[in-house]
């Protein structure tokens, strides 16, 4: 990604190849974001703090799990996820498949 480097370089890069769609939370921004984008664009107010939902976090958080991952960990099965955007297996241990038990 490259929407906030300087020259139109890149910020974020992956580890791995295939996970350039999956780098970072989709939530929102953060705190920090909001203040930075202020200091870019020379706002000289303080920043409100944003809002916090966390059922809203959590239902928009689930609804983004079920669309770009298997959902349990029986889904868990590298040939039956593989698509263009996803790396060759989604497991629990590259971040693909959420564990029920664990949370």
């Amino acid at each position: 990604a490259n929407t906030f480097g300087k020259d139109g370089k890149v910020t974020l890069l992956p580890n791995q190849d295939g996970f350039e769609g999956y780098l970072g939370q989709r939530m929102g921004f953060s705190q920090l974001d909001v203040e930075q984008i202020g200091e870019m664009y020379g706002c000289k107010d303080k920043v409100t703090p944003l809002v916090q939902n966390k059922e809203l976090s959590q239902q928009l958080a689930h609804e983004a799990e079920v669309q770009h991952a298997p959902f349990t960990k029986q889904d868990c099965i590298c040939s039956a996820h593989k698509t263009d955007q996803t790396p060759k297996c989604a497991t629990p241990a590259n971040g693909y498949c959420c564990d029920p038990e664990s949370g």
